[in-house]
């Protein structure tokens, strides 16, 4: 890797790592409002007439900005997991006549495989807690488990259900790490 592209990586971790996350979310609310960047852009440029309503307030908004907030944790198990894969692995299937894309199948992604496997897991539990996002920027359909559980405690004033509600997220959560921590060992010792 070389020095510019790690001194660009240094930079946007610093960046992504230094700005608070509820900065983040407000950020992505200006780029993607009615008056914000896009729609100002594709207004001035004359390719629309009128702003885009489906980028805020939605679904694509709260995709967008998980997206953007999670992908740096994603990052650091892949590059580990990338780095450690013996490139005479790829030489090999390159010489045995296969393709890019069948290189990357066949050699590259079953060996990155924990990596890949351990970037969903930080990305997963984070995101199903994630409450701030669905509230500021998915608007009245922008709801999540957790923003659920928040209005049974909160508004709805419904304890018990609040209190059911969080026990099996947190159930789910676990389960679902168990399991694929378990498969992602069955894997890694068939690979190995």
């Amino acid at each position: 890797m070389s020095k510019k592209t790690k001194c660009c990586g240094l930079f946007y971790s610093l960046c992504l790592f230094w700005t608070s996350y509820l900065l983040r979310v407000f950020s992505w609310k200006i780029i993607l409002g009615t008056k914000g960047v896009i729609n100002s852009s594709l207004i001035n440029a004359g390719i629309l007439s009128e702003p885009l309503t489906f980028l805020m307030y939605s679904e694509t908004a709260v995709v967008i900005t998980l997206t953007h907030a999670w992908a740096a944790f994603a990052l650091l198990p892949l590059y580990v997991s990338l780095e450690k894969i013996d490139f005479s692995f790829i030489e090999a299937g390159r010489d045995l006549g296969l393709s890019r894309f069948e290189v990357f199948w066949k050699i590259t992604f079953p060996l990155s495989l924990p990596g890949v496997i351990g970037a969903i897991l930080i990305i997963f539990i984070p995101t199903v807690g994630d409450y701030v996002t669905p509230a500021l920027l998915g608007g009245t359909d922008g709801r999540m488990l957790s923003n659920m559980i928040q209005a049974y405690f909160g508004k709805i004033n419904n304890i018990p259900l609040g209190a059911a509600s969080a026990t099996i997220m947190l159930t789910t959560v676990i389960l679902i790490t168990i399991i694929v921590s378990n498969v992602t060992k069955r894997l890694t010792q068939r690979l190995t």
